[in-house]
């Protein structure tokens, strides 16, 4: 007898937000991404909880660096 090969289809892990997700929010708004909201954004990694607390610290960098109010709270929630 000979064994039928069955194909093992697997899903991938699901792709969680990131501090990418924030960072690609604001190049498509065509703001310049540098070593300040590089670390604006990364503040969004990490658990839910945390993206949750740091959120208006993200927005608030962002804001203090020249992005406008709601493109830099949208880049913050984009990472969540």
């Amino acid at each position: 007898m000979a064994a039928a090969a069955i194909p093992l289809v697997t899903a991938g892990p699901a792709q969680a937000a990131n501090s990418l997700d924030c960072e690609l929010y604001l190049l498509d708004k065509g703001y310049k991404v540098g070593p300040k909201a590089s670390k604006a954004c990364y503040m969004m990694n990490g658990s839910l909880l945390n993206k949750l607390a740091n959120e208006p610290i993200c927005a608030t960098t962002l804001a203090a660096i020249g992005v406008k109010g709601t493109d830099a709270q949208r880049a913050c929630t984009a990472a969540m």
